[in-house]
């Protein structure tokens, strides 16, 4: 089972994506035995994604102590689950079962998970119920459910049990581990090594939830259990300033530990990797790889979700979808009429306004993201005649300066911040897009910029992270190149996007390069061809993760045979 905050229609960002992709061609392939199956919040808006959503069992009892909120509460939180298909084809021939943990039984649980679109997953809508509250009821929720399936599995004779095996994805799920009562394996996956490590609860808010904890004794001093519950004292090494910080917690509690790059994975380990958060991420990473249970896998990009081919309903629809065996010429003509239909339907001005060059920013408004560095962007383009394509949500960059920035280069900036027209007009964007622009200042794997390579683009940016194991300079003559780098100090992309539009407005075959960038982005499918290796090879990620699995269910059965 996948423990998450995003998956499918509940998707934000690059974690949402990630799952999603991981968990289809887990279910596609048939290499676990079984489809895995998907715990997610009952967020409002997934009334409207999904027509049959019904409970799943009784109500969980959860061991959570009365609130002072509502007059006469029941002695104890309940919390109901509900069930749903989620389709992986149009047939509905093969899905994956959705696993929706529902608001409380009084409040202020009861407004739990009340987030009218995925940009409002992460904040609380109101009825009282602070953000660290209702993170915490849904991983005690969590810890509930899975409980009772453990307990459930063991007591099944025929067919014989699968055996039940957890993967969390992100310090937001983590603390499950601390509510968790039966012995259940688990992995543990880091998606993003800058925000995670700092994502923290107040104590305050964690001990009306875990009234057990005593933080006045001695420090655990020993490695945690791979298998068992942590025991209270176990939580002082993650506590600082008044606040426990779940995913140093969620590292050391964990079977087997994987990050999203295999490159930034090993940096961590030989110490080359610094940040805000590493005294408290490092620790327990090497305590887990000294002895073989930290491992780095890189993303692979799912090509049934987001692609340019015929199965992207979006370019299908209106006749730009290319197909799977990129004909020579194809891909330029397609890449053209997506421009056109996108002057067509008024949502980028014609080339007698904007000749030059499409250059495509996708993503959440954050300063992390390398917001600060659109006006020179700006300015780079427009002096090529092109235009910028700003897409995504808003966060922590203020939104006025980046409609000042629309007003200033108007028309040569636009803004797209609304989910309709991203939804409707997304994969025509990214197809019409020559230049994919990404300034971030941390990138775990980059699945923007694979998604960019993977609808014909190539790519400006600073290479942060993970971002160089599949993007390349190329020669001293450009060959091999896919992407353009510019430094994070200062942050001054003008000379990388000259470069770039240059080298675009010189290629004498463009449909070849495009073509090119298509084939790096097909290269890193979770199930790919490695080398002389059959498809799923050892080396693919999806092979990696299924290895890591059988690790994780390997070390648990040692543990509880007294072999660790």
């Amino acid at each position: 089972m996948h423990v998450t905050k995003e998956f499918g229609p509940a998707t934000l960002g690059g974690l949402g994506s990630v799952v999603t992709s991981l968990a289809t061609v887990q279910a596609h392939s048939g290499r676990l035995g079984h489809r895995p199956a998907i715990i997610l919040p009952y967020y409002a808006f997934l009334q409207s994604k999904y027509s049959s959503i019904k409970p799943h069992g009784d109500p969980l009892v959860l061991g959570i102590p009365e609130f002072p909120h509502h007059p006469s509460p029941p002695s104890s939180l309940q919390a109901q689950v509900y069930h749903v298909k989620h389709p992986l084809d149009k047939a509905n021939a093969t899905h994956l079962d959705l696993y929706l943990i529902g608001p409380g039984s009084f409040p202020p649980f009861s407004s739990a998970f009340a987030a009218p679109s995925p940009a409002d997953m992460y904040y609380s809508m109101g009825g009282g119920l602070p953000q660290e509250w209702q993170d915490l009821y849904y991983v005690a929720a969590v810890a509930a459910f899975l409980d009772r399936e453990a307990g459930f599995l063991r007591t099944r004779a025929s067919p014989p049990p699968l055996p039940l095996l957890v993967h969390f994805h992100g310090a937001t799920v983590a603390m499950t581990r601390a509510f968790l009562s039966s012995p259940i394996p688990s992995i543990y996956t880091m998606h993003d090594y800058r925000e995670e490590p700092l994502y923290s609860l107040a104590l305050s808010s964690l001990a009306r939830f875990f009234p057990l904890i005593s933080i006045d004794r001695p420090a655990f001093s020993s490695s945690p259990s791979p298998d068992w519950p942590l025991p209270t004292t176990s939580l002082s090494p993650y506590i600082h300033g008044g606040r426990v910080f779940p995913s140093s917690l969620g590292i050391d509690s964990a079977s087997a530990v994987t990050f999203v790059s295999k490159t930034l994975a090993k940096h961590m380990t030989q110490g080359n990797l610094t940040f805000t958060g590493s005294p408290l991420l490092l620790p327990p990473i090497l305590r887990q790889a000294q002895e073989g249970y930290f491992t780095g896998i890189t993303n692979g990009v799912d090509l049934s979700q987001r692609s340019p081919f015929h199965r992207d309903p979006q370019l299908a629809s209106r006749g730009l979808a290319l197909s799977e065996t990129l004909r020579e010429g194809e891909i330029h003509r397609a890449k053209t009429k997506a421009r056109d239909a996108l002057v067509e339907a008024g949502i980028i001005p014609g080339s007698q306004t904007i000749p030059g060059r499409m250059v495509l920013f996708v993503g959440r408004f954050q300063y992390n993201k390398g917001m600060a560095s659109l006006p020179l962007a700006a300015q780079a383009i427009k002096k090529h005649g092109g235009i910028l394509v700003i897409m995504g949500s808003y966060n922590d960059y203020p939104a006025g300066e980046i409609k000042a920035l629309v007003r200033d280069y108007a028309p040569h900036v636009l803004l797209i911040d609304t989910q309709e027209v991203q939804d409707t007009w997304g994969s025509v964007i990214r197809l019409a897009a020559d230049l994919a622009f990404i300034p971030s200042f941390t990138e775990s794997f980059g699945l923007v910029a694979a998604e960019a390579l993977l609808f014909g683009a190539g790519v400006v940016t600073t290479g942060v992270g993970g971002l160089r194991e599949f993007l390349y300079e190329g020669d001293k003559d450009g060959v091999g190149r896919n992407a353009w780098f510019f430094p994070t100090q200062p942050l001054d992309p003008t000379e990388a996007l000259d470069h770039a539009i240059s080298f675009l407005d010189q290629a004498p075959h463009p449909g070849a390069l495009q073509s090119e960038w298509i084939s790096s982005a097909l290269a890193l499918a979770w199930e790919r061809e490695q080398g002389e290796e059959e498809k799923g090879g050892a080396d693919s990620p999806l092979s990696a993760y299924l290895a890591v699995y059988q690790v994780a269910l390997s070390r648990s059965s040692q543990s509880r045979r007294g072999v660790l």
